[in-house]
């Protein structure tokens, strides 16, 4: 008899929860399995095969340029979307909204400023320097210039200083509109970066797109 009790005890011990963590288990494993791919309005099952077969450099086969042996490091990519032209219409818009506002400053009891107009150099440093800021955390934007030698960042200061990064970062400007509103302020940017996108990257058939960006679409 006490065998017995023991065994209705411990079977009385599961609960639903221990049901569906099996099933839990079993669907997850067979999602691994599967990738399911719309194809018109009908559904189809794509065995993980397929996926696991691509070549490693599948990304660099999906660039729609004649020339892909110059793609070697991120920054060539970077450069596939942030084109020349594009850095360029940002160095002159910079330059007239900088020299504006330097010509109407009101500074009395200091020497009147002059803005030094920066080239594609100066931006590509700017950007590299925002980059690496993502990176490398610091409490506030003077530490990335501190001289102190164990929290100093060299490979920041020696690129750029901080008065000219302080400067590009105050004054860079995105158009030509003397008041423009929040899209036009980024317009540029926007429509060069999605037409660059469209133009460079070919998708393939297996994809997987965020619910969160399905509005943006």
């Amino acid at each position: 008899m006490e065998d017995i009790k023991d065994e209705e005890n411990s079977d009385s011990s599961f609960t639903l929860s221990d049901f569906d963590s099996e099933s839990d288990k079993e669907e997850s494993l067979q999602e691994e399995q599967y990738h399911i791919e719309s194809s018109g309005s009908d559904w189809e099952e794509i065995n993980e095969g397929i996926l696991d077969n691509r070549s490693e450099n599948s990304i660099i086969n999906n660039i729609n340029l004649n020339n892909k042996k110059n793609l070697n490091f991120p920054v060539d990519f970077f450069c596939l979307f942030f084109t020349n032209d594009l850095l360029n219409k940002i160095i002159e818009y910079t330059n007239i909204y900088a020299n504006n506002k330097f010509s109407k400053s009101k500074a009395k009891k200091q020497k009147k400023r002059i803005w030094k107009n920066i080239n594609i150099f100066d931006l590509k440093a700017f950007i590299g320097i925002i980059i690496a800021m993502g990176i490398i955390h610091k409490n506030v934007i003077e530490d990335y210039w501190n001289d102190d030698s164990i929290f100093s960042t060299p490979g920041i200061s020696d690129i750029m200083t901080y008065s000219q990064f302080s400067y590009i970062y105050k004054y860079i400007y995105f158009t030509n509109e003397a008041n423009p509103t929040k899209y036009e302020k980024i317009q540029i940017l926007y429509d060069e970066i999605i037409i660059n996108s469209q133009n460079i990257y070919l998708p393939e058939r297996a994809l997987s797109l965020d619910e969160c960006i399905i509005k943006y679409t």
